[in-house]
C-alpha cells in the first residue's frame, strides 16, 4: 500500500519548503500555501519553534495536505517529529540511522543524497524518496537519472519557479521550492504576505499541471 505522501506527490509532484525565524510568518505561509491549492508542505527542524508548529499545523492540515518535517539529522529528530504529528520526514544527508527510525515508526522518508552511490545506498535500504541536494541544475539530474532511472528522485535547493517544470522533464517524481520562492522579491528585504503567496503557488501548481 503506498504511503499517502506518495500519492500526493504522483499527482501534484511539489513540495513546499518553509524555514524561518519568525513563527508567525511560517504559520501564515502554511496556511496561504494549503488555501492556494498545494498539499505538501514542509517546515524544517533550524526553524523557530519548528516542533510546536508542526504539531500545531498538523492538526489544522486541510483533508488530503499533509506536513512534514525537514532538515532532520539524527534518529531522536525522528521521534519527536513523529511525536509532533508530522506526516513525512526530509533529510539533507544520506543518514541511514534516521531511514532506519523512519522505517520503525511508519513515516515515509524523503532521504538526502548528492553522489549516485548515497542515492543508490538509500533507496535500496527503503528511501521512499531521494532528495538530491543541492540539485545543481536540470543537466545534472537528467545525468543522474539515466542510470538510476528506478529511484524516485526529488530535486532540491536552487529550485524555483523559472526552471521546477525542467527538473520534472529531467526525470524528478517531484521538485521541493524554498527560499527561492517563497522569500523575498528581488530587491526587497521583506517577506512576502499571505496574498502572495497564494499567487505564487498558484501559478506554479497551474504551470506543473500544464507540463
Amino acid at each position: 500500500m503506498k504511503h499517502q505522501l506518495l500519492e500526493i506527490l504522483e499527482e501534484q509532484r511539489l513540495i513546499f519548503i518553509l524555514r524561518h525565524s519568525d513563527p508567525a510568518w511560517l504559520e501564515s505561509c502554511a496556511l496561504a500555501t494549503w488555501d492556494a491549492g498545494a498539499k505538501v508542505v514542509e517546515i524544517t527542524l533550524n526553524s523557530a519553534r519548528a516542533l510546536d508548529l508542526i504539531s500545531s499545523l498538523s492538526g489544522r492540515a486541510p483533508p488530503g495536505c499533509l506536513m512534514g518535517a525537514g532538515t532532520v539529522l539524527e534518529p531522536s529528530q525522528v521521534d519527536q517529529v513523529h511525536r509532533a504529528g508530522a506526516s513525512f520526514v526530509v533529510t539533507p544527508i544520506a543518514s541511514l540511522d534516521v531511514l532506519a527510525r523512519a522505517k520503525e515508526l511508519g513515516l515515509p522518508a524523503i532521504m538526502g543524497a548528492s553522489t549516485p552511490t548515497e542515492i543508490h545506498r538509500v533507496w535500496t535500504a527503503g528511501a521512499d524518496m531521494v532528495k538530491v541536494f543541492p540539485a545543481v541544475s536540470p543537466v545534472h539530474v537528467r545525468r543522474l537519472h539515466g542510470p538510476l532511472e528506478r529511484v524516485s528522485l526529488v530535486a532540491v535547493g536552487g529550485v524555483d519557479a523559472s526552471n521546477a517544470v525542467s527538473y520534472l522533464e529531467a526525470g524528478c517524481k517531484a521538485v521541493a521550492l524554498g527560499a527561492s520562492f517563497l522569500g523575498p522579491a528581488a530587491g526587497q528585504g521583506t517577506m512576502p504576505g499571505s496574498a502572495e503567496i497564494r499567487r505564487r503557488v498558484q501559478e506554479l501548481l497551474a504551470r506543473v499541471r500544464a507540463a
